[in-house]
């Protein structure tokens, strides 16, 4: 395989990325920087921050190299997107790279992976030219904006690709991935995280989820998954083409969420009521319980509003609510007005 000019064929990754899900779509589907197969350049550690935000999440790689052998100058690439006959991904947003901190241009690459079908499979990624001197350490960074996927679990997801990392000599030294979820949603609303394959520890937070490694060799399809329920928000356009079908099928997606995704059964009665509340604190609602404000007065994100109303709240926001009341219900846990949520009558 020739680096410098072509994309390695081994590293057929992102077209599986959720293809054998029918009722599933992808957002971007970024991953590792790779290079085709090297024997002296090893990924030392990489570091991922994701801010999650509502339409998008903010993303910064920080990949650390040592070629441990002669100088070398190679092509290196990070996967945009992909399209085959099943799904496709979308395009990166704002793809920056830079080298030793100073911003560096890349070009498009377009692989072709099935030009036999009608419909070809086809994969894009961002490439650029590099020199690893002898026994030195390089730091590669990378900014872009990364859309978000989901399903009919109602739930945003973001995914990771790993598999390229497994390109570079030895293992993945050590790997930290954050994903900083504070301005959309507390970890109540975290889904179940499905990496149990990849020996990457989990730890969960209030305002973060964190996937750390060390000493991974990562194969082809590896990649970190994460899923956020989209309380605020309705399915996406490519699932649901009409706003009515979509709205019924994500009071629908509530249920497979609470009772698949978070297995309800599992879930404590304070979470319910937190998840409750935390909707219509995020709206800027001001509480006349004691309780529920301190429960809230310290978040960074809180931001009373005293003119807050029902009205604030969108359908999907609202039957969200609706299903959470529900569910508090039917288990007895107390009296609604317990919250102290401003009445119907005070719009």
């Amino acid at each position: 395989m020739k680096a410098k000019i072509t994309i390695s064929l081994a590293l057929i990754l992102l077209a599986t990325q959720l293809a054998n899900a029918d009722d599933a779509f992808l957002g971007t589907a970024g991953g590792n920087v790779f290079l085709s197969k090297s024997k002296n350049i090893q990924m030392v550690r990489e570091d991922v921050r994701v801010k999650a935000l509502r339409d998008s999440c903010l993303v910064h790689c920080q990949f650390v190299f040592f070629n441990e052998g002669k100088s070398q100058k190679c092509t290196v690439g990070f996967p945009d997107f992909f399209n085959n006959p099943a799904t496709k991904s979308e395009p990166l947003r704002g793809f920056r790279c830079f080298i030793g901190g100073k911003e560096v241009n890349t070009i498009r690459k377009h692989e072709i992976q099935d030009s036999a079908k009608d419909d070809e499979s086809s994969r894009h990624w961002y490439a650029w030219d590099m020199t690893y001197a002898s026994k030195e350490t390089v730091i590669v960074e990378n900014d872009y904006v990364a859309l978000w996927g989901g399903s009919v679990s109602d739930t945003k997801d973001f995914a990771y690709v790993l598999g390229t990392g497994g390109s570079w000599h030895g293992p993945i030294g050590h790997g930290r991935l954050v994903i900083d979820h504070s301005e959309v949603a507390s970890g109540n609303f975290v889904g179940q995280l499905r990496n149990d394959s990849l020996d990457v520890a989990t730890l969960r937070f209030e305002d973060s989820t964190v996937f750390e490694f060390a000493d991974l060799q990562p194969k082809a399809n590896d990649q970190v998954n994460f899923s956020l329920l989209s309380y605020w928000d309705e399915p996406d356009s490519r699932l649901y083409p009409s706003d009515s079908e979509s709205f019924e099928k994500y009071k629908w997606g509530l249920e497979f969420f609470f009772f698949e995704e978070k297995d309800t059964a599992e879930v404590s009665s304070t979470e319910l009521w937190q998840m409750l509340g935390e909707i219509y604190a995020r709206r800027g609602c001001v509480f006349e319980d004691s309780a529920a404000a301190a429960e809230f007065s310290g978040k960074s994100w809180y931001r009373p509003d005293s003119t807050f109303t029902l009205d604030k709240f969108n359908k999907y926001e609202q039957a969200t609510i609706d299903f959470l009341v529900k569910l508090i219900l039917e288990r007895s846990l107390g009296r609604i007005q317990d919250i102290r949520i401003p009445p119907a009558g005070s719009r």
